[in-house]
């Protein structure tokens, strides 16, 4: 539906219907409280009159003024959560025309350091449920042209998010056949996606595989929305079932970062164990997984963390491992490796150590690697620790 029809439809009859009640509930005036937003979202310093620029044909100057007066009302409540519930009713009431003025009036409070990010979240929830094409030609209008362009990525964002949660196929269509897409502007990719994978992520990343538009925002929502909905089990049954059934490489290896980092961001062993079964797999040597997985397993459990580095094989899972413990205890690494003569990657270790130590303190590397039993090993340490070198320099 188009936007400016919508505009000329009579908007003073929803807000009659409300307005008694939000008099009522708008009583507590205050100062409005500083948001995150403050006026970031604008260009330039002065506020633009919210009333009568976005008037709907039948309504009055003096009842867009009484309009604009009630939300101006409902902003003056400083006490958050009841002023977002009393804005989240009266947008219930309102018809879809009358937005572009509370947006314009959102505009108003920014500008006046009140902020108004919860306001603002929640009126592109409403419009893009009720009337995201509406929402969406707003957004490309003269109308909307005093918010930045940031202000117009999150509305856009926000708008095919909720449109996509409450019609998917409507809100594909709709990106599909946009002239967005047509030129080759994916800016309609991740709200479609991200409010997708919010009710049916598979079904998101098929899209993905056929079109080929995925990138790291796209592969986040849709493993996120996976391990919401079936927990990890689901989700890595469901990533080993698209490397068996021949999904783009790209889009693989971008969906494995992403399940690796959100497994090692909780617990680092199980992500280590999930790499440990995929070794075989190319992604796995791609974007510091390994590195990023091996210094999170040190993080939690050092000496855990270098003996799953050996069982891989990969000395870059031994080096990383090794650097975060040294970082974290460098007296614990250094007895660990002495204590630890066989283990694979010794070598690599000793060469890691010896390096984060002399760099600290010259004498007490030469008299660690003076500790080293394999002679060869030994001297090759003691003949890689520079002499008269200032530590850090």
């Amino acid at each position: 539906m188009i936007f400016i029809s919508g505009l000329m439809a009579g908007g003073l009859g929803g807000w009659l219907m409300g307005r008694q009640a939000e008099a009522a509930a708008a009583g507590a005036e205050g100062g409005g409280s500083a948001s995150s937003r403050g006026s970031a979202f604008h260009e330039g310093s002065s506020s633009a009159g919210p009333a009568g620029r976005t008037r709907p044909r039948g309504q009055s100057r003096e009842e867009t003024r009484e309009f604009a007066d009630s939300v101006r009302s409902i902003f003056r409540d400083s006490v958050e959560n009841r002023r977002l519930a009393k804005f989240e009713r009266m947008l219930e009431r309102i018809e879809v025309a009358d937005y572009p003025t509370v947006l314009a009036l959102i505009r108003e409070s920014d500008l006046r350091g009140c902020g108004n990010a919860g306001e603002w979240s929640r009126i592109w929830e409403s419009w893009g449920r009720r009337d995201p094409a509406s929402a969406l030609a707003f957004i490309q209008s003269p109308e909307f042209e005093g918010w930045n362009e940031a202000a117009k990525g999150e509305a856009r964002n926000r708008t095919l998010l909720h449109w996509a949660e409450t019609d998917p196929a409507s809100a594909l269509q709709h990106v599909e056949a946009s002239p967005e897409m047509a030129r080759g502007d994916r800016s309609l990719v991740y709200g479609l996606v991200r409010g997708w994978s919010n009710v049916d992520p598979k079904a998101a990343a098929e899209w993905i595989f056929r079109s080929g538009l995925g990138m790291s925002g796209e592969y986040g929502a849709i493993v996120d929305g996976i391990s919401r909905q079936g927990g990890q089990e689901d989700l890595d049954e469901w990533f080993a079932g698209i490397q068996k059934s021949g999904a783009p490489a790209k889009d693989i290896e971008g969906f494995a970062n992403r399940i690796a980092e959100v497994k090692r961001s909780f617990e680092p062993d199980k992500a280590a164990a999930w790499l440990e079964q995929n070794l075989d797999e190319p992604w796995v040597e791609q974007n510091g997984i390994v590195a990023s997985t091996a210094s999170a397993f040190a993080e939690r459990s050092p000496a855990e963390a270098m003996e799953w580095a050996g069982r891989t094989g990969m000395e870059s899972a031994t080096i990383h491992a090794m650097n975060t413990w040294c970082q974290r205890d460098h007296q614990a690494a250094g007895e660990w490796i002495l204590g630890n003569v066989g283990a694979p990657g010794h070598a690599a270790s000793v060469q890691v150590y010896a390096n984060f130590l002399w760099r600290r303190d010259q004498d007490a590397a030469r008299a660690w690697a003076q500790r080293i039993d394999d002679p060869t090993l030994r001297a090759r340490v003691l003949d890689s620790i520079p002499e008269g070198v200032t530590p850090g320099g």
